[in-house]
């Protein structure tokens, strides 16, 4: 079998377009509480606003992302990663809430001075199960250890992705079982198996 050709990099400021682009067609409304935020439809469109697009590609610009490139020079996975600020924030409501209620704990147990934010992890579906999630993440925590970031954390709703993390060194702090997540007493998200908790994780970098 042919080994699968790509390469690993920090996502340069002219791409960031493209990039808003991949995560359009890749991570919304495919990751597990996208997938079930849009309308009856199945529709992405009332997640997919301007707003999102513009989001992805300024964090995009900030330099702190990794993108995976085909050797025909296609985008074909992503690490969206930036500066933690203030509150993170999500463009959807109710997810939005989840994150801000892992977060608070989050605070409580495990804040740094200067902490990133890996915000979206994803891989194109027909280059999954070749380790480019892993290389991306990888690559994401040698660039903060470059940028004397103390701590990269992050809000994982996937469990696939979650393993990802595990495998790379991040600490779960704080999980939340979406059966257990209820705004005026009703289950808010109901993803298909296996994802089951939303987990917030973290890794202390030695600087």
């Amino acid at each position: 079998m042919a080994k699968v050709q790509y390469e690993i990099r920090v996502a340069f400021e002219s791409e960031a377009d493209s990039v808003a682009e991949f995560l359009n067609n890749y991570f919304y409304g495919w990751s597990p509480l996208t997938e079930i935020s849009g309308n009856a439809n199945g529709s992405k469109s009332d997640i997919l606003l301007p707003s999102v697009t513009l989001k992805n590609s300024t964090i995009v610009k900030e330099g702190l992302s990794i993108i995976a490139v085909s050797d025909t020079g296609e985008i074909i996975g992503a690490s969206i990663n930036e500066t933690l600020n203030s509150e993170p924030v999500s463009s959807i409501y109710e997810i939005a809430l989840l994150v801000s209620t892992v977060n608070d704990v989050m605070n409580e147990k495990r804040k740094a001075k200067k902490e990133m934010l890996s915000g979206i992890l994803v891989v194109h579906p027909d280059w999954r199960g070749n380790g480019i999630a892993g290389a991306l993440l990888s690559q994401a925590i040698e660039l903060a250890k470059e940028k004397k970031f103390d701590q990269i954390r992050c809000h994982c709703t996937n469990a696939y992705s979650a393993r990802v993390y595990e495998k790379c060194g991040f600490e779960y702090i704080h999980s939340i079982r979406y059966e257990d997540y209820k705004i005026d007493d009703k289950v808010v998200f109901k993803p298909r198996s296996p994802h089951t908790h939303i987990h917030g994780m973290a890794l202390r970098l030695d600087n």
